[in-house]
């Protein structure tokens, strides 16, 4: 069949009008005569040859290379190809011109949407119903032996020009109108449904399955050859005549969780996320490097916390808000060869108190040798005033204790802290005289005891833990 539609034509010397929903045609394989043949026959006809329908008033040539059931005719035996030479407008696109300048008649200007989309089409499908425009479905088990490619709707360019133009294998354009619109508007929308196995891949096992978006960089060899470069970038955000407010978002219990946890982004080994300073600089990034399993760590910021954690999620360093309006913070400060690195108390008071602070029972070790340029302050000393006869007995906590009394004292027992730790040192100083002095070990040996104090006499003793014994 070869049909060819013109208000006027002129055959063997006779002018012939076409009237209004008439195509001058042939219905058939057969080479008879061309006739008039109205729309709805030439629907009539295509519809039952190949489920095709030609709106009115466009002008098409259609061709059928046989009438088969097949699908490629050196696999499955006779094939049937309809094959049209001209363009095609369906459905409201009919109203629209074919020039390529000037006003165009179904979206006439940038503002009303992409004039450029139906002017710049081979094929253009307007909906008249508001629905779907242009529908894409295939099932695998059609293919047969053949085993063909399974794709819904496919889109193939190839960018040759030796200018600046952007070319676009698959493009979407949505505006989303001021009022009346209480829906959403997406540019792409991707519904993913499942019916197999429960599968889940890591940056080191990529394993079968569903994806949502898979970026393949390269591309199909077999189509256009191998590339030469790698592909600059993956996603790519950019500012048109807006702006985004988010880039990505992953809704609450959008992802499975496992162990407590979804996993939003996974990153193969020596992969980072990088910021850069306004100026092409790369400034600051996050990157992993951990080869061995069970040796990563992990960042988790709980209420008014950071924790740092290692792998099995035990912490190794926490960071502790202590309220929403603090002002004192610590600085850690690192330094240049031969200059000491620093720990230092930062904030909006003048004076601010570094606090080391052990837990329970537990010590401040120093390795290396302790030294200040300030007074050395200490807010946690002992202090008794005790009477002859009495007992005084030493703080586990209390590094330096006082000895008040108030006068000479003819006895006085002193007793050791309880549960005391290697290295522990303590002292006690005297503002009397103790004329007989009893050194208690509670519970532990005492070496060098003395049994007198003199007027504003001081002792200091250390605990040697392997053999339980305090040294004065």
């Amino acid at each position: 069949m070869t049909t060819q539609g013109a208000p006027d034509v002129t055959i063997r010397g006779v002018r012939m009008t076409i009237p209004p929903g008439y195509v001058l045609g042939r219905i058939g394989l057969s080479a008879g005569p061309a006739r008039l043949v109205s729309i709805k026959e030439l629907g009539d006809a295509l519809t039952k040859a190949a489920a095709v329908a030609i709106p009115l008033g466009v002008a098409v040539e259609v061709t059928n290379t046989g009438i088969g059931t097949g699908f490629w005719s050196d696999v499955d035996g006779s094939a049937s190809v309809w094959r049209f030479t001209r363009r095609m407008f369906i459905g409201n696109a009919t109203t629209q011109d074919d020039t390529r300048v000037g006003v165009t008649t179904i979206i006439p200007d940038a503002a009303t949407g992409a004039n450029w989309a139906v002017r710049d089409s081979q094929f253009a499908v307007l909906d008249d119903r508001g629905s779907l425009a242009v529908t894409g479905i295939s099932r695998a088990s059609d293919g047969g032996a053949a085993n063909p490619a399974v794709i819904g709707v496919a889109g193939f360019v190839i960018n040759d020009s030796s200018t600046t133009q952007t070319a676009r294998a698959l493009y979407g354009d949505l505006q989303f109108q001021a009022t009346g619109t209480l829906g959403y508007g997406y540019g792409l929308e991707l519904a993913i449904k499942n019916k197999a196995a429960n599968k889940t891949s890591t940056p080191d096992l990529l394993d079968v399955g569903t994806y949502g978006i898979q970026l393949t960089a390269g591309g199909d060899a077999s189509y256009g050859g191998s590339p030469t470069n790698p592909s600059n970038t993956g996603i790519l955000f950019q500012t048109g005549a807006s702006t985004w407010n988010k880039g990505i978002i992953f809704a609450n219990n959008s992802l499975t969780l496992v162990g407590g946890r979804g996993r939003a982004i996974g990153l193969g080994k020596n992969y980072h996320i990088s910021w850069y300073d306004g100026n092409n600089n790369e400034a600051f990034y996050i990157v992993s490097g951990v080869a061995t399993s069970g040796k990563g760590a992990s960042l988790n910021i709980t209420d008014n916390a950071w924790n740092f954690q290692d792998q099995g999620g035990n912490h190794t360093i926490q960071c502790t808000n202590t309220g929403s309006s603090t002002a004192n913070y610590l600085n850690i400060y690192s330094n240049t060869t031969g200059n000491p690195v620093r720990l230092a108390a930062n904030g909006s008071d003048t004076n601010i108190t570094l606090t080391l602070e052990p837990q329970a029972a537990g010590t401040v070790h120093v390795v290396g040798s302790l030294t200040t340029d300030k007074a050395r302050i200490d807010t946690g000393y002992g202090y008794s005033q005790p009477v002859t006869g009495g007992t005084v007995t030493l703080s586990a906590t209390a590094y330096h204790t006082i000895i008040d009394p108030a006068g000479t004292l003819a006895t006085l027992t002193v007793n050791m802290p309880a549960s005391p730790v290697d290295g522990q040192v303590v002292d006690f100083r005297f503002s009397q005289v103790i004329t007989a002095l009893t050194i208690g070990g509670n519970g532990n040996s005492v070496a060098g005891a003395p049994t007198t104090a003199a007027l504003g006499q001081t002792f200091t003793a250390i605990f040697k833990a392997s053999n339980t014994t305090w040294y004065l």
